[in-house]
């Protein structure tokens, strides 16, 4: 049987994102979204995976560095339910095939997990997540930046 997957943007979906509109540059910069571990747990016992999909060109700007956004995402999978991240490090005039809105980390996954499309879904507060998981297949939900996790997970549930 294949797994149902839900992909998760990581900043201003699951953890606010800075005031700056930028990223989470360091891990004392991440603040979970009051509600979304409880949330996520529910997909679980649902019998979803759960994994983030994160562009990170702070790293090609030298904004911060690899280490530094590897412990964030490392924080947050070890304070939510998260399978795996994939992230893309590069600037967009770098053009990788990984960088949002290009289907490069939602094809790793799909190759990776073999999931059931029809029960796999990409949840994000941009319309590049959105373009992203069109171009591979998945069902789309677009939440507003900080909020509105509570409703893309009733959504997903009730399908």
């Amino acid at each position: 049987m294949k797994p149902k997957i839900i992909v998760f943007d990581r900043d201003g979906t699951l953890n606010y994102q800075p005031s700056d509109g930028d990223w989470v540059l360091d891990k004392n910069e991440l603040k979970i979204i009051p509600g979304t571990k409880r949330l996520l747990n529910k997909l679980v016992k649902a019998g979803y995976l759960l994994f983030i999909f994160t562009n990170q060109s702070c790293i090609g700007r030298g904004k911060t560095n690899l280490y530094s956004v590897l412990e964030v995402n490392r924080l947050l999978m070890d304070k939510l339910p998260i399978e795996d991240v994939f992230m893309c490090p590069h600037r967009a005039e770098d053009n990788c095939s990984c960088r949002k809105p290009k289907p490069g980390m939602l094809d790793e996954i799909k190759n990776k997990y073999d999931p059931d499309m029809s029960h796999s879904y990409v949840v994000g507060n941009t319309e590049i997540d959105e373009l992203a998981a069109r171009a591979t297949g998945f069902k789309s939900i677009l939440i507003e930046t900080d909020k509105g996790i509570k409703a893309a997970v009733e959504e997903i549930l009730k399908c």
